[in-house]
């Protein structure tokens, strides 16, 4: 280590090639977040990430707020290699490359070997992209520093990964076994995954590092909007192609089966849509206006949309994405705000595990869309009876174990059990 005698503070730099600040995804707010709380911890840090193309939406608050303990370094370069495009993914898995940043490593790696020289870095920390982990293993080889990567995702694991044959799926397996076998420790977001790792890795060194909530970040429900008119519901986070929109097409039946409710009732739909999908949405919605879809939007905003609602909606689906089992970034949210939650989750799952272990308000298995039409019922049975909603059962005490500072309190004392 590069410290003096009884001083355990680390020099770390944290590299993310797929979503780093100002950009609004939901590796960035982990990254941000770690980076943060590890600063608060008396480490010194450094971001790595990579430059996204023009009109990309930013946060300029994730970054302040990355800072708020202390200066973290933010270094974004852009690709080396126009093959580095989401165009070119499926072409380079036919050819056995991990990803589409495959023909920008030895720029990444040259620009990173610089910093760690100059900077004197006692550990790297590589998260959620394979070329991220092959250069990781390029910093284990050639500069000799603990290396810890960092599972937001899986790499052979994740649906999102295209595979033609079951040979290439085994050639990727056996580049990550290879690779990942040099990782001084993995850190990992979802406890399902645990089994799979400790099986693919016995002898490594692992720590559950799970997606959490900023309890800095949130407003109080003083600070929203004092006159709220109606009953509001809000969904956050991706919405991917494979859903089923359950909570929207159920939310839609009460509404037409609740003729008093469809002037004072309202759904608000917050993050990213797919594309494969965006069509079936503005195709449900387009009759109603009491459904607002509201896309993308800055941390701050989404948070004092949230805060400003009665009832939260989880929907995980039933497809690929929900079948994945891992811990999705926006989840603790939910569990953050302290808002009761309508969750569809399926059953055993992550997200069904931790909503019922932090006391979620109403859980439903995925995909049953009567059962969801009937809490929203329920919901409004509440409100029209006059009912104050902040006496509605929320989360319990539990749930702080998913704030932010104690996650990565965690996550540094097992970086300086690595460093040892």
């Amino acid at each position: 280590m590069n410290h003096n005698d009884g001083d355990d503070r680390l020099k770390i730099l944290l590299v993310s090639l797929w979503g780093s600040p100002p950009y609004i995804n939901a590796q960035s707010f982990r990254i941000a977040r770690i980076a943060k709380y590890l600063r608060k911890e008396g480490n010194e840090v450094t971001v790595f990430g990579r430059r996204l193309r023009a009109g990309t939406l930013t946060d300029s608050k994730m970054v302040s707020e990355m800072n708020k303990y202390g200066k973290v370094p933010n270094i974004l370069v852009g690709n080396a290699s126009r093959l580095s495009t989401p165009a070119t993914s499926k072409i380079l898995n036919l050819g056995g490359a991990p990803d589409n940043l495959i023909f920008s490593i030895p720029n990444y790696f040259h620009k990173l070997k610089k910093i760690i020289n100059d900077t004197s870095i006692d550990c790297v920390l590589t998260s959620n992209t394979p070329s991220s982990y092959l250069i990781g293993a390029l910093v284990k080889r050639d500069i000799r520093i603990p290396w810890i990567a960092d599972f937001c995702d899986l790499w052979t694991g994740n649906p999102g990964f295209y595979y033609p044959t079951i040979l290439h799926r085994y050639l990727q397996e056996r580049i990550e076994l290879k690779t990942l076998s040099q990782a001084d420790g993995i850190s990992y977001s979802s406890e399902s995954w645990e089994p799979l790792l400790r099986k693919r890795y016995p002898r490594m060194k692992l720590c559950y590092t799970p997606n959490g909530f900023d309890s800095e970040e949130f407003i109080s429900d003083s600070e929203a909007k004092q006159v709220r008119s109606g009953l509001t519901f809000s969904s956050i986070g991706t919405i991917y192609g494979d859903t089923d929109l359950v909570f929207l097409k159920a939310f839609i039946d009460f509404i037409n089966d609740t003729p008093k409710a469809n002037e004072s009732v309202k759904m608000k739909i917050m993050g990213s849509v797919d594309h494969d999908i965006k069509q079936e949405i503005e195709r449900l919605c387009k009759s109603y206006r009491n459904i607002e879809v509201k896309g993308l939007l800055t941390s701050e905003n989404t948070i004092r949309e949230i805060m400003e609602s009665d009832f939260l909606v989880y929907d995980l689906g039933t497809g690929n994405t929900a079948k994945y089992d891992h811990m999705p970034g926006r989840l603790p949210l939910y569990i953050g705000s302290g808002k009761p939650t309508i969750a569809c989750c399926l059953p055993g799952g992550v997200s069904d595990t931790l909503f019922r272990k932090f006391g979620c308000w109403r859980i439903v298995e995925s995909g049953k869309q009567i059962n969801v039409k009937g809490c929203y019922r329920e919901a409004w049975d509440i409100y029209s009876s006059g009912a104050k909603l902040k006496n509605l059962k929320t989360w319990n005490i539990e749930s702080k174990s998913l704030q932010w500072d104690r996650i990565v309190r965690d996550l540094d004392i097992f970086i300086k059990e690595v460093c040892r």
